[in-house]
């Protein structure tokens, strides 16, 4: 409450947004959800780094919060496990999208501490939020005629999709 009322005080036309560790399966900032719901104002935007996405990976407090506040899920675009191999993740990025949407929320955020190769999950969230009937494959289609040209990209774009189908760790990195 204090922190709302310095930045309206400094800058009101700036929007506060609280976050912290959070997800339903580790650190539980999520946990204190409905109970900031009751007390901090609706311009409060609430946000927390949820678990790696493993399917609907978005904590359940999203969808118990006031419908208009805004809610900002912070999704992992990868496994902090091979920080130097590709991890599209396509598919737990859709999945944790949809979960969002259907929770309500106004917005998702894309983490990543990767130091490279993390152009495939960042370049589908950004897409998907743009379209949001965007599959894995259609992008993954997209992506190898971007790539490798029309011809190339067709005959590559099934094996893109096949390694996406394989998971975590399919470039055999060692976690």
């Amino acid at each position: 409450l204090q922190a709302q009322r310095v930045l309206e005080a400094l800058r009101p036309d700036v929007q506060l947004v609280n976050g912290a560790w959070g997800g339903d399966n580790s650190w539980r900032f999520t946990d204190f959800f409905q109970g900031m719901d009751s007390i901090l104002p609706s311009s409060v935007a609430f946000s927390a780094l949820d678990d790696m996405p493993a399917g609907k990976s978005i904590a359940a407090g999203y969808g118990t919060l006031a419908h208009d506040r805004d809610k900002w899920p912070t999704i992992w675009l990868e496994h902090d496990g091979d920080l130097w191999m590709p991890q599209p993740n396509l598919a737990s990025i859709a999945a944790s999208f949809e979960d969002a949407l259907d929770k309500g929320c106004s917005g998702l955020f894309g983490l990543h501490w990767r130091t490279r190769t993390f152009d495939d999950p960042a370049g589908y969230l950004a897409r998907l939020s743009w379209d949001s009937q965007l599959t894995p494959a259609d992008y993954l289609a997209r992506r190898a005629r971007d790539l490798y040209g029309a011809a190339l990209g067709a005959d590559l774009a099934p094996y893109l999709v096949r390694l996406e189908g394989l998971g975590y760790r399919w470039v055999g990195g060692l976690g």
